[in-house]
């Protein structure tokens, strides 16, 4: 953000009860100054009040015209533009306190027509005159810090530089709570209260003079010493994090980094560096790299980056504003090559259960404690005709045979009682044939708790009716032999 920028800003916090020197060097920076301290007052509700001298009024009424209608606010009079003699000189001299009371007076007024305040800003080349009182200008300046504490008015006055003695420009700075040097308004640490200053002009030092320097001089020393401590904690803090912690100033470059991100270009460092210098593979800034995408979105972004060694790192990027200006970024990256091959070993390992399991005949299949399928593999629908998405979800005794039911729904109990078993039930195809199935069934735990049953389901379809017909065939030749009325000679064609 530009220094003008960056005053506009500040000038829309003014409160009432400041009291503001401003020094400039020309026209221009006197007017990029004033014009938005009077902008700002009209935003707020403020009656405002310009006295002029080193310009004239027309001069002043046509630079606020370039950016507002000011004939509006002057015809309402909000505005108003005055001369030195309607102001400071009137009656043809100078009285501080006169003065002071013609501030009162404006500051009343401005409440009773409904404004929040009064703002005034005043050019104060008018001392520069041979009229009584002039010579008060200082006494005037202090008297004011009486005053505005406890008003609903704000002032600003104008000293331009190459017109002032620095013996003046000094005592305006010790005059001045807050102070604009140029474009940037700050709290000013050379300002002395109304009655230190008066005392100290009388040469009437008071021990609470003193006093207030001595404690000033041991607080600054302790604000010091407590900012220093606070520094060096969080360069500890910074230090002692595994992640790798750097800022990108204005330029994009690096402009400080953690320990453990120094130790990443070993003896080479990073300070200076760009973004790219660092972590990519390439010789100019990458699209999709946080460190310069927040530079466009300025937000906060995050994103994995590959190194040239083969590293990945997870990168996230924050950004940093200076009244509201972004001035620069501040990265942490940590290195998650071993999380990313872990994964990938994972997924892998993954993919190859998936395919055993999707491609062996027996079916392995999960149920909750209520009886529902969680999950049944595929092999399923070449058993039951029907496909896993069809069941998962139902209850899987829906599926048994009747006259299994009993059965199974007490060794189903049993299994969520922690025991396991094996069985064989029937089950009802999709088709209505009926096939046979061995299951060996588990039950599954979380913490102390058994949460359902996993188990493999095997078809025995074809071994159950070989069985059947083997037991069959036996039957039928046990009453062959026992019904027959004629001998029966078995020969072993072998022995003869």
């Amino acid at each position: 953000m530009a220094g003008s920028e960056r005053l506009e800003k500040d000038l829309e916090n003014l409160n009432a009860g400041d009291h503001i020197a401003c020094i400039y060097k020309n026209k221009k920076e006197q007017l990029s100054i004033v014009i938005p301290f009077i902008l700002t007052g009209l935003k707020d509700n403020l009656k405002c009040i310009y006295i002029v001298d080193e310009n004239t009024k027309q001069e002043i009424i046509e630079a606020f015209r370039k950016v507002i209608n000011i004939d509006e606010y002057i015809h309402s009079n909000q505005v108003e533009v005055l001369t030195k003699d309607e102001a400071y000189l009137r009656g043809g001299f100078f009285d501080p306190d006169k003065m002071i009371e013609l501030l009162r007076q404006n500051e009343k007024k401005a409440l009773k027509d409904g404004y929040n305040g009064l703002r005034v800003t005043g050019e104060m080349t008018w001392i520069f005159t041979t009229l009584p009182g002039v010579e008060r200008l200082i006494e005037y300046e202090a008297k004011l810090n009486y005053f505005f504490p406890e008003s609903s008015c704000s002032a600003m006055c104008q000293y331009n530089e190459k017109k002032f003695e620095p013996e003046i420009l000094l005592d305006v700075i010790r005059t001045h709570p807050k102070i604009i040097i140029y474009d940037t308004l700050y709290e000013n640490p050379r300002y002395q209260p109304p009655d230190e200053f008066f005392a100290q002009i009388k040469g009437e030092i008071r021990r609470k003079t003193y006093e207030k320097a001595r404690d000033t001089i041991i607080q600054r020393n302790r604000m010091e010493a407590m900012t220093e401590q606070q520094e060096r904690e969080k360069k500890l803090i910074l230090d002692s994090m595994s992640e790798f912690v750097s800022y990108y100033g204005p330029d994009k470059k690096i402009q400080w980094v953690n320990r453990a991100a120094a130790a990443l270009n070993g003896d080479e460092g990073l300070v200076g560096k760009y973004c790219y210098e660092v972590w990519h593979c390439i010789d100019e800034p990458c699209e999709t790299c946080p460190a310069y995408t927040v530079w466009e979105t300025k937000t906060y972004e995050e994103g994995e980056m590959t190194t040239i060694d083969g590293r990945t790192w997870h990168k996230k990027d924050s950004p940093v504003y200076d009244h509201g200006e972004l001035v620069g970024v501040v990265e942490v990256a940590r290195d998650i090559t071993a999380r990313k091959k872990a994964e990938e070993n994972l997924r892998a390992s993954e993919e190859k259960y998936r395919e055993l399991v999707e491609n062996i005949n027996d079916v392995i299949y999960a149920i909750n404690k209520e009886g529902i399928l969680t999950y049944v593999s595929p092999s399923i629908q070449s058993f039951i005709g029907y496909d896993p998405s069809e069941i998962t979800g139902r209850d899987f005794r829906e599926f048994i045979y009747t006259e299994d039911l009993e059965r199974l729904n007490t060794n189903f109990r049993r299994v969520l009682s922690g025991k396991t078993s094996t069985n064989e039930y029937r089950a009802v195809a999709k088709s209505g044939d009926i096939r046979w199935m061995r299951t060996s069934s588990h039950p599954v735990s979380v913490g102390d708790h058994v949460a359902g049953v996993q188990g493999v389901l095997t078809d025995i379809t074809e071994q159950k009716y070989s069985e059947e017909a083997l037991k069959k065939s036996e039957e039928e030749l046990r009453l062959i032999f026992e019904n027959a009325k004629d001998a029966i000679l078995w020969a072993d064609t072998e022995t003869g």
